[in-house]
Order: structure tokens, then sequence, then C-alpha cells
């Protein structure tokens, strides 16, 4: 009997006050084998991910699926895939799901009394084979379980005793054409076929007396398509490919001593592959060989050059261990993975037959460490988060790499190009990887000039150079930022500096995308053009070289050009064009006097600057908005503000603690230090006073960053916690603790999320903001006064039910269990946070006295959409028009369970279709609504086609008064409810608006309002847009009109009480911009109310500009005070 669904897969995951987990990215495989699965046309492949797997289609090696993290057992040995189901297996226990459902926990839980299938401890799974409807388990004392794959039950008779090493390694196959036989190798080399159906051992292979020299390890089976054919991988180095019925080596291959770990045959049918049949092997090392089994030597390595038998300087396929390589049935197509966190698939269509890179997903191979979202200003300015570009994150991690991570489509995830790596390892006989920059420590990014020039600026460990980035190119640009006068070449990017001081630490870039700012070790700061890279001078002002001019102004032997202004600059300067009369002593003493007198003011002159710098390191730099200031902190405890222009320095803020890092809030003029006591200090920078001290982490703060509009700071520490902080208030409002550290954070602009990254982890982890999408009350119980614990979020689906997910014929619809959520932050947030979820009425909140403005607090997504609704309905409109049912006639109801997807409604039940006849007083004619809704022409002859229809609209009006009375269809239903008449008023209903703007127009009062108000804020943005697009069909609707009318006194009402400011602004906005034209075109009676709206409208926008003003003055006043 299988067993029912885990309990597990019942639980929600917890969130905490703010934040619930959303979706991981740039997590594809961890080293494991992946797992072919091939459903019809389509092939998917399977791998792991930590203690979950997921599914990619091979066509465009998209996500299709992915499962619960609820992998146990230790590390994934191998995964098996039949049909729908789907076998892992850990060194501890199988696991057997159907699509994304557990089905069974562990296939060697005991199911008997004698416990003979139980996994005895100490022992692991070494490998699975799933062998027609067979599934075999190897384990490493020996025993050969099998089970039947479709019940999941222990055959009878117990596991098989093999006998060999198998502590060390085991493996199996299954030779093509060798019925219920199955061939093992062990860890001492050994070689058996066993017949799983007579639990007897055919055969030992003793490789016609060559086994006793073969007695490294078997790490590799494969099959070959060739009859009695099977290739042998073991931990030297050695291939051999051996015949089984005459138990005979055919040939040895070898692989300079570098374990096999996988190997595979070509099977397509090319001209190519018949003259050079070929077999792909993996390495430890990275390597994929090809092997020429014709002329049994080495075709080529995957990425290097033809015969080339690998070596140390050969570019390798993947940066670390082979995991698997698979060629695909009958195409010329090879899929390698590897611990490098990356699955490539490569194509054999070279003139010489060697491969070339066709598709890949890949992510970072060491952890990240600085993540930041990218965009500022422009995405800013738009507060709509409309543009995709907002969706991208900029991430630099431990591996020399600099990618971009896009947050909706994993497929536009890459790397930024460092230039043709690959073509220089080749000629230099280095790996890529050795011709890299350096890890990176810090960057920064702005995409103002991001068409014009390099808008993206990095530093590097060990490297006093800084680079600049293309990010529309995605590739590292032409300009190195180095000061002139530095020892060796500005050209040789890998050179180190001579001098240790000047290595770079910390780099900032001005919003207006003209200057980058780089921070050193001797706590100097330098100022670059993005644009040019010339050097535009430091902090403190030092003395510099003399100026040289341009490559441009000069001639081909250093002289300058006629009519440049260098060449006027000598003219006036003189530079030794004018003659004196003074002797050669005389000029050689009066020179060495004046460079003398030059080096003792220089040297005066570096080190009064020195005493205005830094006194160590430059941890941070950070430039205002208006390029006016620039601050800079240091690990010698002081914060420094210097005159962007003159360089000159302003004020010294003495912390009396090193600074680690320094983070700014453009917009809200706020500038926040992570010191080393675990405090951050948060200044002002226009009165340069410190505004907000707040405590609470134990360690180290390892990053931290502020939300667009400035009111909370995300820090992160060392002791795996991070809090969110409320700068008004300066209270600790969210504390969260995951498994391990957080290494970097970011929020995207829009505040919907927070990205982060993790010690030993690869991907990046989305937070959704619960604020956004529900109403969340910070302010209830206080600060936390304990962390919440949260586990890191798993992928998400790109391409959600694709055919891996299709029913197979026969099945029945309720047996499908995929557990998908919507692959949206309000779908995520809904199904791990609906239980928790803490709702305040937004009608509670009133101003303390009449006339003062007050806010809904309503989160921004209920509200701001409005403005921006027709964007996001062109942006999601449909490629192609929805797909009519099959076999479905057209007046059968539908009805929408999820409020989605659309499903027939069930047939009324007797009780039902008794109560139809009850409810005709408050009905119209059904049969006219539905005759409207219907297909017919109309018969002015009254034949029999008008006959047929009037009989068909009367069982389309019986059929849905029937399903709405059964209540299987939305009472609610703008179509349905056009017929309804309201009781005591006669006047026809379009919405639950329009019903209750009727009703508080003649209930009268505050208590009407209010009961409309509520309704609409419990509504989402295209519901609300639905409600108000119903109320009137045209200027030819009189009902239609009158709620127009309605509908402007209220708005006018609601104007003059100040009550919910900002969300009544959205709803005129977009009731006008449903119904202007409209209210044009209509009488007097109508333009009266509108000049009442008009006049509330005036009087509710001078009072806010009134307040806001007042507010800026008082701020201004403040700021400017010196004593204060």
């Amino acid at each position: 009997m299988v067993q029912p669904l885990d309990k597990r897969q019942e639980q929600k995951q917890q969130h905490s006050r703010l934040f619930t987990p959303y979706r991981a990215i740039g997590s594809i495989t961890d080293g494991a084998p992946f797992g072919i699965n091939r459903l019809g046309d389509a092939t998917f492949i399977t791998t792991t991910v930590g203690n979950a797997f997921q599914v990619f289609e091979a066509d465009k090696l998209r996500l299709a699926i992915v499962a619960p993290p609820l992998l146990e057992g230790g590390n994934v040995v191998g995964i098996q895939a039949q049909k729908s189901r789907t076998f892992v297996a850990t060194e501890r226990c199988i696991q057997v799901w159907d699509r994304m459902t557990l089905v069974k926990g562990n296939l060697f839980a005991a199911l008997t009394n004698n416990n003979t299938t139980a996994l005895p401890t100490g022992s692991k799974i070494l490998a699975i084979l799933l062998l027609g409807d067979v599934l075999l388990g190897l384990t490493s004392q020996g025993k050969l379980h099998i089970w039947d794959s479709r019940s999941l039950k222990a055959v009878d008779g117990g596991p098989l005793s093999i006998e060999g090493d198998f502590r060390t390694g085991g493996v199996l196959v299954h030779p093509d054409t060798y019925l219920n036989k199955v061939l093992i190798g062990d860890g001492s080399g050994c070689l058996m076929l066993w017949n799983i159906r007579s639990r007897k051992q055919v055969h030992k292979l003793v490789l016609d007396g060559q086994a006793a020299a073969l007695t490294a390890a078997i790490t590799a089976l494969e099959a070959s398509p060739a009859i009695d054919v099977v290739a042998v991988g073991r931990a030297d180095g050695t291939i051999s490919v051996i015949n089984l019925r005459y138990d005979k080596v055919l040939f040895n291959l070898r692989q300079d001593r570098v374990p096999v770990t996988s190997l595979s045959f070509r099977t397509d049918c090319s001209v190519a592959t018949q003259e050079c049949p070929m077999l792909a092997s993996g390495g430890h090392d990275g390597q994929v060989y090809v092997w020429d089994l014709k002329t049994q030597r080495l075709h080529s390595t995957i990425g290097g050059a033809t015969g080339d038998a690998g070596g140390r300087g050969a570019y390798s396929a993947h940066q670390g261990p082979v995991s698997r390589v698979y060629f695909f049935p009958r195409e010329p197509i090879l899929l390698s993975a590897g611990k490098d966190n990356a699955i490539k698939m490569w194509i054999f269509d070279a003139a010489d037959g060697s491969a070339r890179l066709l598709k890949s997903r890949e992510g970072h191979t060491a952890p990240p460490r600085h993540v930041r979202y990218y965009g500022d200003v422009t995405e800013a300015s738009m507060g709509t988060g409309a543009n995709a570009e907002g969706c991208q994150i900029l991430s630099a991690g431990s591996d020399k790499a600099f990618r971009v991570f896009h947050t909706a489509r994993d497929a536009q995830s890459r790397e930024m190009s460092q230039g043709p790596l690959l073509k220089k390892a080749k000629q230099l006989h280095v790996k890529p990887e050795d011709l890299k920059l350096a890890p990176i420590l810090s960057f920064a990014a702005t995409e103002t000039r991001a068409r014009d020039w390099c808008n993206v600026i990095t530093c590097h460990e060990g490297d006093g150079n800084a680079y600049v980035w293309k990010f529309d190119q995605r590739a590292l640009g032409k300009v190195v930022l180095r000061q002139p006068e530095w020892a060796g070449s500005g050209q040789n990017v890998m050179s180190s500096p001579e001098v240790p001081e000047r290595q770079a630490l910390c780099v900032g870039i001005t919003a207006c995308g003209n200057y980058g700012v780089v921070g050193t070790r001797g706590g100097v700061v330098y100022i670059y053009n993005m644009q040019s890279g010339e050097a535009r001078g430091a902090f403190p002002k030092m003395k510099s070289s003399k100026s040289t001019p341009h490559k441009s102004m000069v001639l081909a032997r250093g002289q300058a050009r006629p009519g440049s202004v260098w060449a006027a600059h000598k003219s006036v300067m003189g530079n030794g064009t004018a003659t004196t009369a003074i002797t050669k002593g005389a000029a050689a003493a009066a020179a060495a006097k004046a460079a003398a007198a030059e080096a003792r003011a220089a040297a005066a002159a570096e080190a009064r600057a020195m005493q205005q710098g830094h006194q160590g390191p430059v941890t941070g730099v950070q430039v205002d908005s208006l390029n006016s200031l620039l601050m800079s902190s240091g690990l010698d405890g002081t914060l420094r503000f210097w005159n962007f222009k003159s360089h000159a320095l302003l004020e010294v803020v003495r912390v009396g603690v090193g600074i680690a890092q320094l983070e700014q809030a453009r917009d809200s003029e706020l500038l926040a230090a992570a010191c080393d006591d675990f405090v951050i200090r948060v200044y002002d920078t226009t009165s340069r006073k410190l505004v907000r001290r707040l405590e609470g982490h134990s360690m180290h703060i390892s990053d931290l960053c502020f939300s667009r509009d400035g009111r909370r700071l995300v820090s992160a520490s060392v002791d795996a916690t991070v809090r969110v902080w409320d700068l008004p208030t300066g209270a600790c409002v969210d504390w969260i603790r995951f498994k391990r550290p957080v290494t970097g954070l970011t929020l995207s602009h829009t505040g919907e999320y927070l990205c982060t990254s993790h010690v030993d982890r690869l991907g990046l982890y989305l937070w959704a903001d619960r604020s956004f999408f529900q109403t969340v009350d910070l302010g209830r119980g206080g600060p936390p006064t304990a962390p919440c614990d949260l586990d890191e979020p798993t992928a998400l689906a790109e391409i959600g039910d694709v055919s891996v997910l299709q029913l197979q014929d026969g099945e029945e619809e309720e047996t499908r269990d995929l557990r998908v959520v919507e692959e949206t932050p309000a779908g995520i947030v809904e199904e791990r946070g609906k239980e928790e979820e803490r709702s305040r009425d937004p009608m509670e909140t009133q101003p303390k006295k009449a006339g003062l403005i007050t806010l809904a607090m309503l989160p921004r997504a209920y509200w701001q959409t409005l403005f921006q609704l027709e964007l996001i309905k062109a942006r999601n409109k449909p490629r192609a028009p929805p797909k009519a049912p099959l076999r479905a006639p057209f007046f059968l109801p539908t009805m929408h369970p999820d409020g989605v997807n659309p499903t027939f409604a069930p047939p009324p039940s007797a009780a039902a279709a008794t109560a139809v006849a009850d409810e005709g007083e408050n009905m119209t004619d059904m049969g006219d609504m539905a005759q409207a809704w219907s297909d017919e022409d109309d018969n002015k002859d009254g034949g029999e086609e008008g006959e047929d229809g009037g009989a068909s609209t009367k069982y389309q009006a019986n059929t849905v008064s029937s399903a709405l009375n059964a209540g299987v269809l939305p009472a609610g239903s703008r179509i349905l409810n056009q017929g309804i008449k309201d009781e005591g008023r006669g006047k026809p209903t379009r919405s639950r608006f329009g019903t209750l703007l009727l009703r508080a127009e003649e209930e009268g009062g505050v208590e009407g309002d209010d009961v409309v108000t509520r309704h609409l804020m419990s509504l989402g943005p295209p519901q609300v847009d639905l409600e108000m697009q119903a109320l009137c069909l045209g200027i030819f609707d009189d009902d239609g009109m009158e709620l127009l009318k309605a509908v402007v006194r209220y708005l006018t009402r609601q104007l003059a009480s100040r009550r919910h400011f900002e969300v009544m602004q959205a709803y005129l906005s977009r009731f006008l911009k449903i119904y202007a034209p409209l209210l044009l075109e209509a009488g007097a009676a109508v333009r009266v109310e509108l000049d009442g709206l008009r006049e509330a409208q005036r009087k509710a926008n001078r009072q806010m500009k009134e307040l806001v003003q007042h507010n800026l003055c008082l701020l201004g006043f403040f700021a400017n005070l010196k004593g204060f």
C-alpha cells in the first residue's frame, strides 16, 4: 500500500513580521548526478540543490518543477525517473515522488516484523538503477535491494548478497538485450553479472586474465549501443572497453590519472559518428574527454585543443569534478554537469568533430558576498517598478565572477564578460580562471549614463586599480582607473601595486554617473572620470605630478599640436621657450635649487594633507545626490565630510570606534555607519549630526542597506541574524535568524523584496515584504524580543504546468496534487502567511480633530497600482487568445473556484432545482439576459430556428438560475447581477460598489460612506477598476449616469473630510481615467456636481502643499542652526 503524503508537506512555513520566503535564484545543481526523464517528445533534466530537487525542460533549460525541500539522509547519490515518478537516493534513504508530491519518505523503512528491508546502521546507499518495473539499490555492505517500482514493495526473498568490496564504492548498469541482468562493479575493480530474477550470479569477469592487473576501484559503467560491449571507468583514470560475451578487454584508454566520474556513448546516425564513433568521459579535474573509438585515442577535450590530453593548463568544461555526462539519444548533443553549480549543453557540429557550447545554466561557483539591486536614480523617479531593469541584481563572489541575476527570468541571468579569456587561455596554455580579475571587494552602479559609457565600478583584492564595466553590454570596459604617477603600465591590469597603501578597498559612483570614487588602504580617496578614466584629484588634495598633455594633443615626437590648448598653455607659461643670458653652470645651480625647494614644498604639502586624511584604511565612500559633499569613513574611527569640488575638508566626526561600512540614502540625506562595536550610527548629511543610534547586534555587522524611501534600514550580522529598523522611531520592527550567516543583502527599488546571500550557499534568496500585499501592524506588541527562525526558500518554476505536469491517459483530475504556489508575491504571501495575518480595520484611523489630513496606511500595492493599471494590463496581455474547451457546449455555465481557472458548474441537485421556482419575484426575465449572451441570430419570421433558440435560452436561464441558487456560481457576478433588482427601490445594481453607494445616498451620514470606503479598501486594484467600469454603460444609460453622480458626491464628501487622503486620490484618478470623456458630454446637473468635486480637490491639495512647505521650512531652519 502506498504511504500517504508526508505530514510535513501540510505544514506551512513560518514567516516573520515583515518578510516571508519567496524564491531562490542562481542555484542550478549541487554536483549530484542528474536524472533524465523522457515523456513523449519532451526531455526533462532533474538536478538536486540542497535538500530539494528541481526539473528543467531540456529544450531551453527552463525550470519546470521545484519540489519542496524534504530530502533527507545526506548527499544525493542517484536520481531515476519513470513517467511521473521520481526516485531520489541519498546516502541513507530512497524517496519516491509523484511530480511534486512525496509518496514515500524512505523505501528502507521497516515494513515487516523481521526488518529485512531496513538499512543497517553504518551502511550507505551507493547507487540505484531503474530496470523496467523494478528498482535496484546497492549498499556499502554488498546488499542489492529490489523493489517493485509501482507498488513500492520489496520483492520476496529479501536483498541479494553480493561478494565484493563495496566500502569505497559500487556501480550498477544494465547491458542492453540482457534480460533481467545487471552488471555490478565494486571498489576492488571486480565485475559481476547477476540475474535479479533467478537471484544468482551469472558470471564473474576475469577479462582474459587482465582482471588481476585492473584493480583500481570502478567508478563508472556505461552500456554501448553495440551488443555485449560495455565501457568501464576506474579511479586511476583507466577506461576499459570490454566484451561481456567473450569476457575480453577490447582496448584501454587513459585520461592522465584522473578518476573517471561518468561515461556516455554517442548514438546519433550522422556520417561523422559512423566515421568517428565517440565516447565521452568526465573527470575529477573538471575535464570532459571525447575519445575516438575507431583510432582508440583521444579526439578532443570539451573546450580544449584537439588531441590534447588535458593537463593542468587546458581549459576545463567545469570548475570542479564532473558529476555526469550524457549524450542525448540520436542527437549530437552532450549534456554535462559538475560541482560548479552549472549544467551545460554541447553540440558537435564543427568540421573537425569538436564541440562548442550550445546553452547553459550557471551560477556562482563560490558563495557570493556582495549583492546590490541594479538601478538608482531613474528607478527611484519612476516609483512604480514597471521597468524590468529593477528586476536585476548584481552579485560578486569569491569565485572571481561578477554576475547579473534576473529575479523574474533566470534564463536572462549571466556572467559579466572580462574579455576573450578563453582565446587567451588557449594561447597561453592556462586556465581562463587564472586570467580573471581578483575577487571583487566592493562595487557601485548607476543607470544614469548607462547608454553613454561605463556605469559600474569595482575594486578587487590586492589591486590598486579600479575597473569600470558597461552594464548594457555585460562586459568589462577598456578603461582602468589608476593614478598616472604610479609605477607600471595602466594597461597591465593584472599588475599589483608596488605600495600596499595604494590598494583599493571601496568604491563609489556619483548620481550623475560622471565620476567614480576609490578609497585606498593608505587613507586617500581618489576621484576619476568614468568616461575617460583620467584622474581628477584626491581627498585630501595632494601635490600631484606635473600635468601632461592628452595623447590626442601630442605629435609623434612629443611636440604639442599647433593651435591646441596645450600649445597655448606652453606659450603662456614659457617652459623654456624664452631665451636667457644665464650660463650653463648658473642655470644648473638654479635648477637644482628650484628642484630642492619644490621637493620640500611637496613634502610639507603632503604632510599637511595626510593630517587631513584618514590615518588608516578607508572603508566607505559616498557622494550626495548634488555632487556637493563626499563622505568617507575609515578604521581610524572618523567620518569625514569633504567639499566635492574644492576637495577641502569641511568637518571631521570622531566616532571613537572603527567604521566597517558606510551606506547612504540619497533621497533622505541619511548616512549609516556600521561600527566595530556592533552599533549602527545614522547621521544627517546636512547638519552632520548623529540622529539615530541602533543597538542590538551581538557580533560584527556584515552588511546593511536603506529602503528607497529612507524609512527603514536592514542590517545583517555574522551571528546569522537580520534586523529591520524603523528610522523615524529608531525601533527594531523585525528580527530574523537564519541557519547560516548573511554575507550580503539588498532591498529592491520598490521595497517589495529583500535579497540575501549566505555562507556556504551559492544562490541568492528573495524574501517578500508582506506589508506590500496585506496589512501588517508593526507597532503591535512592541519590538521583537526573540528572533524568528526562517528556512531558505526554494526556486520557482518559470513555465508553470507544462507537459511534465500533464495527466496520463485515463488519470482522474482529482488525483493531481501539484502543490504549485502562484508565481506572484501576493500568491506566496497568501499561501504561507494567511493563517497568521493580523488584519487591521482601515477605518479605525481617526483624526484627532476635524480638518486634519489622515492616511489610510494601506499597502502601496492596493492603491499605487491604480495609476499604472493600463501599463500593467498591456504587459500582462496574453500572447494568444484563450482556447475554448474541446467538446464543450457554449451554453454550459462556468465557475471560478480559485478566482483564475474556469471550470464547468456541476449540474444542480433536486433541491436546487426545486428552489428555482421560488425566486421569480426578485428576478427579471433571465431568458432575455441569456438570449443577449447567446450566439443565435434573431429570427424575425418565427420559424423553427427561433423556436429552438427560445428553448435554448430558456434552458440557459434555468441552468444559470439553478447554479446561482445552488451556490456554485459567485453571487457577486457582474453579469448575473445585472438582472437582480434591489429590494425597495426597483433600480438594477451593476456592482457591489453601486449598491453600497445607493444605500449610502438614502441613509446619509458618515456611516454609509464608511461602508463604501471599507468595501473599496478591501479590494485589489483590478477589482476596484472592474467595479468602477461596471457603473455606467454610456450616455444613454440613465441609471448609470445617476450612479456616476453618486460617485462624484461620495468623492467630494471624502475629500472634504480629509480622511484616507492617498487612497482617495488614487480612486479619483481611476474614476476620471474611465469616465472623463463621458462626464464631459453630460448635462448641466453633472457639471454642478463636478464643480463641487473640483473645489474640494483644490482645497485639499492646497492644505497638503501648505503642510509640506511648512515642514520643509522647519527642517531647513533646524538643519542650518550652527549651535544645534
